[in-house]
């Protein structure tokens, strides 16, 4: 008699748990957009690439390091 209210028991934790959605997870939410501060000064010396080879350039620069085209 015990066994069979053991085993009942049992067999009814398990259904409330699946039930409940014990054991399921969630994927994580997405990190928020960061965005820009139009109060933030503006970056000149940043890369940017070339049209012609796409080689990473500065705003300072008068040609391409990589392709010697010239700029401007």
């Amino acid at each position: 008699m015990i066994e069979i209210v053991a085993a009942f028991g049992i067999v009814v934790g398990g259904m409330v748990a699946a039930s409940s959605g014990l054991g399921t997870r969630r994927p994580p939410a997405p990190p928020a957009p960061v965005e820009s501060d139009p109060r933030d000064p503006i970056v000149l010396d940043v890369d940017l690439p070339c049209p012609w080879c796409l080689a990473p350039t500065t705003e300072a620069d008068r040609r391409c390091p990589s392709c010697g085209q010239r700029f401007g």
